[in-house]
C-alpha cells in the first residue's frame, strides 16, 4: 500500500508539473482556434444534416433560410449573456463550453438516418427519379430536424462563449498581443465556413459516428491543452484582470449599449458580414449565371487547391497583429485603426461591383432560352419526361451546332460511354443525326478568363473582410470599459446575428425567389442574368452603409478628444489661477 502512494503521489506531483505557471499566448491560443475550428466545422455538419432531407424532398426549399435565422435568433438573444456568465472563472467556462460540445455533438445519435434517393441525369427514367416536391413534415423528418436545431444553438453558443472569454482573458494577461489572436480567431471561423461544406463534403456524409468523432477527437485534445496551457496561479492571474465589482449583467450591458463607438463597429461589422455571407451563400449561383459553370462538379483535389489562394488572409492578419503590437506599437490606436477599417471597407465594396461587372463572356445558344430570362423545355426532349434531381443543372455541348442544354435529361440523351477516359453521352435525341453530346458547356474555354477573374477578386473580397473583421474587433475590445470585454464581445456576436443572419438572410432569400429562371425539383436551378448585379450591389451597398457608419464613428471620436482636450485645458487654467 505504501509503494502504491508513494508511486500515486509522483504521478501525481509529475502531472502537476505540466500545468503551467506564466501565461504563454501561443500556448493558450492554439486549443482557443482549434476548438473556433472546430465549432465551424460541427456547424457546417448540421447544415449538411438539413440539406439532406431538403434534397430529397423531406423539407421546403426555404427551409435551410428559416432555420439559420432561428438559430440566429437564439444566438443573437442569449449570446450576451454566455459570453458574461463567469467572468470570474474563464479557464472553467473554457473547460466546460468545451466539454458541453462534445456532449451537445452526441445528441447527433438520437436521429435516424437519411433518406437516400436512386437518382438517373438520363432521360426515360422515370422509375428511377422520384418527384422530390414536399408533401409535409413527416415525424421522421421533425425529429432529425429538431434534435440538428438543438445542436446548432449549441454549437453557436459555445462558439460566443469560447471566443469572448478567451479574448477578455487574452487581453488581461498581455493585452500588446491580442490583434494577432483577434485576428487568428477570425480566420479559424472564416476559412471553415467557406471550405468546409466543400471540402468536407464526403466525409461528413459517410456516417453521424464519423461526424461525432471528429468532433469528439479534436475537442478532447483541446481540452487537454487548455486544462494544463491556461494559468492556475490565481495571484497571477487576479493581478492583472480588472476589478470585480459592478460587473452585473445588465450593468455591463448598459455601460457597452451607451458606448458609441463600440456599438457603432458592431453594427458595421454586422453589414460587412452580412455582405461576406450573402455573397458567398449565392457564390456558385453567381458562377453558373455569369459562366456557365457549375462549381458543384469540382474535385476535392480543387477545392483543396482554391484554399492556398487565402492564405494571403492568413498572412495579412498576422502582418496587421504585427503593425498593432509591440515593439512597433506600445498602445493600440483606435482613430489609425478606424481609418484602415475605412480603406478595407471602401474597396471591398468596389470590388463586389468589379465581381458582378465583369463582361460575361459569351454563352453561345443556350437551349431554352432564346425569347426570354423563363426557361422553356426544348422541344426535342418534350418526350422523356424529365425527374429532376436536386442539383439538375449539368450543362453539355452538342458540338455539331455548338447548342448548349442545361442537363443530359434536357437534351434527351439515354446513356454515356468513355474514349480514353473522356465521358460522352449518347443517344441524345436534340443532338441530331450523331446523337452524341460532351459534358460542360459550350462556352466552357470562352469563360474560363472571366471565372479565372472572379475567383481572384472573391479571394481579394475575403481578404480585405477579414482584415476589417480583426480590426474592427480591436476597436470594440479597447474602446470598452475592461470589465464588460466579454459581454462586448457576446454583443458583437449578438448584432451579427441579428443583422447577417436575420435580416440580410431575408434579403437574399427574397432576391432569389424573384431573379429565378428555371425552377423545377422543388428549387431553382438556374438564375436570371440580373441575379449576379443584384447580389453584388446589394453587398457594395450594404458595405457603403458600413462605411459610412465607420466616418460616422471617426467624426464622433474626434468631437469626443477634442472635448477631452478642452475640458482638460480648463481644468488647467483653473489651477493655475488657484
Amino acid at each position: 500500500m505504501g509503494c502504491f502512494n508513494t508511486v500515486w503521489s509522483k504521478a501525481k506531483s509529475k502531472v502537476q508539473s505540466w500545468h503551467k505557471t506564466e501565461f504563454v499566448p501561443s500556448k493558450v491560443r492554439d486549443p482557443i482556434f482549434g476548438n473556433i475550428i472546430t465549432i465551424s466545422i460541427a456547424e457546417t455538419a448540421a447544415y449538411r444534416i438539413i440539406i439532406q432531407d431538403l434534397r430529397v424532398g423531406l423539407l421546403p426549399s426555404y427551409a435551410p433560410y428559416l432555420l439559420i435565422s432561428f438559430v440566429a435568433m437564439f444566438e443573437a438573444i442569449l449570446g450576451p449573456f454566455v459570453a458574461w456568465c463567469g467572468y470570474k472563472t474563464r479557464k472553467r467556462m473554457l473547460l466546460g463550453w468545451s466539454v458541453g460540445l462534445i456532449l451537445a455533438s452526441f445528441c447527433w445519435f438520437a436521429i435516424p438516418s437519411p433518406v437516400k434517393l436512386e437518382e438517373s441525369e438520363f432521360c426515360e427514367n422515370p422509375t428511377v427519379n422520384t418527384n422530390i416536391l414536399f408533401a409535409g413534415l413527416s415525424p421522421r423528418t421533425a425529429v432529425r430536424m429538431f434534435v440538428t436545431l438543438f445542436v446548432a444553438i449549441c454549437f453557436s453558443l459555445a462558439r460566443v462563449a469560447t471566443w469572448s472569454h478567451y479574448i477578455a482573458y487574452a487581453d488581461d494577461q498581455d493585452p500588446t498581443r491580442t490583434t494577432v489572436d483577434f485576428g487568428l480567431l477570425v480566420i479559424a471561423r472564416v476559412i471553415p465556413l467557406i471550405f468546409g461544406y466543400k471540402m468536407l463534403s464526403m466525409i461528413v456524409e459517410v456516417s453521424v459516428l464519423l461526424k461525432i468523432l471528429i468532433i469528439t477527437i479534436s475537442t478532447l485534445l483541446n481540452i487537454a491543452k487548455i486544462y494544463f496551457f491556461v494559468p492556475t496561479s490565481e495571484q497571477q492571474i487576479e493581478a492583472k484582470a480588472p476589478p470585480m465589482e459592478d460587473r452585473g449583467f445588465f450593468r455591463s450591458l448598459f455601460r457597452v449599449l451607451c458606448n458609441v463607438l463600440a456599438m457603432s463597429q458592431m453594427l458595421s461589422m454586422a453589414l460587412i458580414a452580412a455582405a461576406f455571407w450573402g455573397f458567398g451563400s449565392n457564390e456558385d449561383e453567381v458562377v453558373k449565371t455569369s459562366f456557365d459553370i457549375n462549381v458543384s462538379n469540382a474535385s476535392i483535389i480543387d477545392h483543396h487547391v482554391e484554399f492556398f489562394r487565402y492564405l494571403c488572409a492568413i498572412l495579412g492578419v498576422v502582418y496587421i497583429g504585427v503593425k498593432y503590437s509591440t515593439p512597433i506599437r506600445t498602445d493600440y490606436e483606435i482613430p489609425r485603426a478606424l481609418k484602415h477599417i475605412c480603406k478595407m471597407t471602401l474597396i471591398a465594396a468596389i470590388m463586389y461591383i468589379l465581381i458582378v461587372m465583369v463582361p460575361s463572356c459569351k454563352k453561345g445558344h443556350v437551349a431554352g432560352l432564346e425569347n426570354s430570362n423563363v426557361y422553356t423545355h426544348p422541344q426535342c426532349s418534350l418526350s422523356c419526361g424529365c425527374v429532376p434531381k436536386w442539383n439538375e443543372y449539368n450543362p453539355v455541348c452538342v458540338v455539331d451546332t455548338m447548342t448548349t442544354y442545361l442537363s443530359p435529361c434536357e437534351a434527351g440523351c439515354t446513356g454515356s460511354y468513355t474514349i480514353d477516359d473522356l465521358m460522352v453521352y449518347s443517344n441524345c435525341s436534340c443532338a441530331g443525326p450523331s446523337g452524341q453530346v460532351a459534358p460542360a458547356p459550350c462556352s466552357y474555354f470562352n469563360c474560363q478568363s472571366g471565372y479565372n477573374f472572379h475567383r481572384t477578386t472573391y479571394a481579394a473580397i475575403v481578404i480585405l473582410s477579414v482584415l476589417a473583421f480583426q480590426s474592427q474587433g480591436m476597436v470594440i475590445l479597447k474602446s470598452v470599459d475592461p470589465r464588460d470585454k466579454s459581454i462586448a464581445m457576446g454583443m458583437m456576436w449578438s448584432v451579427i446575428a441579428a443583422v447577417s443572419y436575420v435580416c440580410a438572410n431575408n434579403i437574399f432569400l427574397s432576391i432569389a425567389w424573384k431573379t429565378c429562371s428555371w425552377y423545377t425539383g422543388d428549387k431553382c436551378q438556374l438564375y436570371e442574368q440580373r441575379f449576379s448585379y443584384i447580389i453584388g450591389f446589394t453587398c457594395a451597398g450594404l458595405m457603403f452603409i458600413a462605411l459610412v457608419i465607420n466616418f460616422v464613428a471617426i467624426g464622433y471620436l474626434r468631437l469626443k478628444n477634442r472635448r477631452t482636450e478642452n475640458r482638460n485645458e480648463d481644468n488647467g487654467e483653473r489651477t493655475v489661477i488657484e
